[in-house]
């Protein structure tokens, strides 16, 4: 937290600011490009103050300085959205969107058995109309298996 902008009268030092450690609350001189230009959104008077502070839970969701909006990316392709709250109990807080979507479908919670199936092959497609629902992980590999022979078949046909 910013409290004063001082002018240097020496020329080469820069402008100068004050602000408060956001753990201790002590008054912190620093360079204003430091803390005005940057991006940073949190200041400390040294480490065991940045340390503690994160340590407390201060840097979750929205209040860590690497928040992306509560979106990321699978490296598979799959979307996940940050719901802390969320029954599946995830421990970072993750879970994936096309679950999500088919919960809000239905009006009630998957259980973790359910496999959700995207139509048309494309991972971050969450679109409802795009996801089908299979009671288990068997069910769901049967379809997949009889779509792959389905191709096949197609394939083999049109040569």
């Amino acid at each position: 937290m910013i409290i004063k902008i001082l002018e240097s009268k020496n020329k080469g030092r820069g402008n100068r600011v004050l602000c408060k450690c956001d753990n201790c609350s002590n008054i912190l001189e620093r360079k204003y490009s430091d803390v005005i230009k940057s991006n940073k959104k949190n200041h400390f008077c040294n480490k065991h103050c940045q340390s503690e502070y994160f340590s407390n839970g201060n840097a979750c969701g929205n209040l860590n300085h690497n928040w992306q909006g509560g979106i990321t990316k699978h490296i598979k392709g799959y979307i996940y959205v940050y719901c802390p709250n969320h029954p599946s109990n995830p421990k970072n807080g993750y879970v994936l969107e096309h679950r999500l979507v088919m919960e809000k479908k239905l009006g009630r919670y998957l259980t973790k058995d359910e496999i959700v199936h995207h139509n048309n092959g494309i991972k971050d497609d969450n679109r409802e109309e795009n996801l089908s629902l299979f009671c288990n992980a068997s069910s769901h590999t049967i379809f997949e298996r009889s779509l792959q022979k389905q191709n096949y078949l197609q394939g083999c046909q049109s040569s």
